[in-house]
């Protein structure tokens, strides 16, 4: 699918700080995952430049892309689920940065956070996810001994499934399911749990979690990939 967005019109810079708070503001009341922000800034500090702030001609905001590039065995094992997304450590993850790399290593970019703001300088809304992605695709693979074999994102919204389902991406089977314990109290704090899950064969949350009935259902996210 082609992008509308016209390269030399659109601006690349890094993430600055209040952009990258906001970010995680956001990623925090979208659904409650253990990500600390020290963690987010290590994923933006260990590869910059797959961090990108686009603003227009004018210096206007018009999104953001944060994206991890990690090494495939723990790339593979993140699709599964047996690594969870808030405990990329990039020091082990990530793939060496050196510019004289002796030998090739393949690497899957993991999209974090994508967003296109609703105020975009006066820039064309249409193809933005597609240029983004296009965009640190081709960082990635101009990077010497790296060879890209795929992306991946943990989706949290229906707008969020739908953009990357667009941009070709499938759904692994790995789903993380946020659960509300239901209070006895009017003051108690309301307790929230993380519970992994594969899908059925049907696309459904497995029958034994469904029929949690001590407990709701606040927030689905749900792993997706492309290979390259």
């Amino acid at each position: 699918m082609a992008s509308t967005f016209e390269p030399d019109t659109i601006l690349r810079g890094t993430v600055e700080d209040e952009v990258l708070q906001e970010v995680y503001a956001s990623d925090q009341d979208m659904y409650p995952a253990p990500l600390t922000f020290a963690r987010l800034k290590s994923w933006v500090d260990g590869c910059p430049d797959l961090s990108i702030s686009f603003r227009s001609s004018m210096s206007q905001p018009v999104g953001v892309i944060i994206a991890l590039p990690i090494r495939q065995p723990y790339w593979d094992n993140l699709l599964k689920g047996t690594l969870k997304e808030t405990d990329i450590d990039p020091e082990v993850a990530f793939p060496s940065r050196s510019e004289n790399a002796a030998t090739t290593e393949e690497v899957g970019l993991h999209v974090f956070h994508i967003e296109r703001f609703a105020e975009s300088g006066g820039v064309r809304k249409r193809g933005f996810a597609q240029f983004a992605v296009d965009e640190i695709v081709q960082r990635a693979s101009l990077r010497e001994g790296w060879k890209v074999v795929g992306l991946s994102a943990l989706t949290a919204t229906p707008a969020g499934k739908k953009t990357f389902h667009r941009l070709g991406f499938f759904p692994t089977g790995y789903v993380e399911v946020f659960i509300a314990k239901e209070s006895d109290g009017a003051d108690d704090k309301q307790e929230v749990r993380m519970v992994s899950a594969y899908l059925d064969d049907h696309q459904q949350l497995p029958a034994w979690l469904k029929g949690v009935v001590s407990h709701r259902i606040i927030s689905q996210s749900e792993m997706t990939a492309k290979y390259l």
